[in-house]
């Protein structure tokens, strides 16, 4: 948001102090996000967030605004001794922040998947409030610590993997259950010859499916919901042009992406 000098930002900050990055977001009186930051944790919670509110506080002042703080809440692993060091205004469970902010911004909500660093999360929504709850932390190929280590090894940074993924047209189909199994499956497509781009869309649509081969089995239902959401969000929000083109002994997904694997 592009400020006017010598103006007064009057608003709210918020920090996620996650398991392995750290979020923090100042929102305006009128619900409106002025500006955010982002970084991996380095391990002492307090620290990044007194790095995180210097980020915001800089781009502030570089607009030759002030800020006025009139709250600040906390959210995520770190939440609880945000509240005592911080003296955050709220302590919110990451998954009420979930639920609270997708009704604010988008409505009428139906599923909600939070893929962490330690676990991933899919709420059912109905009529603005949680129906059910699902939770998998059983193996490090259900989560987000997999897509920044695969990013790592790429020479990416995690923020960059959406777009990078969203550039290849044909997609290596993994196998799921165990990290191990992955990376292994990782080196065999190299040597066929996938990019970048292509490991790295063959990545992100194994976290659904671990999700759905590790829970209980009403889990699978949860597991279809949220691929299902994912694709229909993916469509909208990363398709390039061209991406619809066909090619030979391939088949066509619905997000855009193909499957194959041997290529």
């Amino acid at each position: 948001m592009k400020l006017e000098p010598g103006s007064v930002v009057r608003g709210v900050i918020g920090v996620d102090g996650g398991s392995t990055s750290s979020k923090a977001v100042l929102v305006d009186e009128q619900g409106e996000i002025v500006c955010k930051a982002y970084q991996l944790s380095k391990g002492n919670p307090i620290q990044d967030t007194k790095e995180l509110l210097a980020q915001l506080r800089e781009y502030i002042q570089s607009q030759g605004a002030t800020l006025d703080v009139m709250g600040f809440g906390a959210t995520g692993y770190a939440a609880d001794v945000l509240q005592e060091t911080m003296r955050a205004d709220v302590n919110i469970v990451e998954t009420v922040a979930h639920m609270m902010s997708a009704v604010r911004y988008f409505g009428d909500v139906d599923v909600i998947c939070d893929i962490g660093g330690q676990d991933i999360k899919v709420l059912f929504m109905k009529n603005g409030d949680i129906a059910n709850f699902r939770l998998s932390n059983s193996c490090s190929a259900g989560n987000g610590m997999l897509l920044q280590a695969m990013a790592d090894q790429f020479g990416l940074r995690v923020t960059e993997y959406a777009d990078t993924a969203f550039q290849a047209e044909l997609a290596p189909k993994f196998s799921y259950g165990c990290a191990v199994f992955l990376d292994t499956d990782r080196v065999n497509f190299q040597k066929e010859g996938f990019s970048k781009e292509e490991l790295l869309a063959g990545l992100a649509q194994v976290l659904p499916k671990t999700f759905g081969n590790t829970s209980c089995k009403s889990a699978f239902g949860v597991a279809g919901s949220a691929l299902r959401f994912a694709r229909r969000n993916a469509i909208q929000l990363g398709r390039r042009e061209g991406a619809s083109r066909l090619h030979q002994g391939t088949r066509t997904g619905r997000g855009g992406l193909r499957s194959s694997a041997h290529g």
